[in-house]
């Protein structure tokens, strides 16, 4: 049976590691949101230039096989209309 000290300092060294894991999760999803943001904006343009067949058209590409720098000058001519 372990002693009263020693499973108080198990216990402390669990919520030491559950802390310090939080926190690098934490710092990772904060660090990391703008790329997340660009990359889903950026995603949500190829599909629009998939679907309207420019990328095809003018490179003769899939819009998933661009530079990002060809996808933003694509999507320059996109605009944006309510129908």
């Amino acid at each position: 049976m372990p002693q009263p000290n020693q499973t108080f300092r198990t216990l402390m060294v669990a919520g030491a590691l559950c802390v310090a894991c939080s926190l690098m999760v934490s710092v990772a999803r904060v660090g990391l949101l703008k790329m997340q943001e660009d990359n889903k904006k950026l995603d949500q343009q190829k599909n629009i230039l998939d679907a309207a067949g420019l990328s095809t058209g003018e490179f003769g590409r899939p819009a998933s096989e661009l530079s990002n720098e060809q996808i933003e000058e694509l999507y320059a001519w996109v605009t944006e209309e309510l129908v």
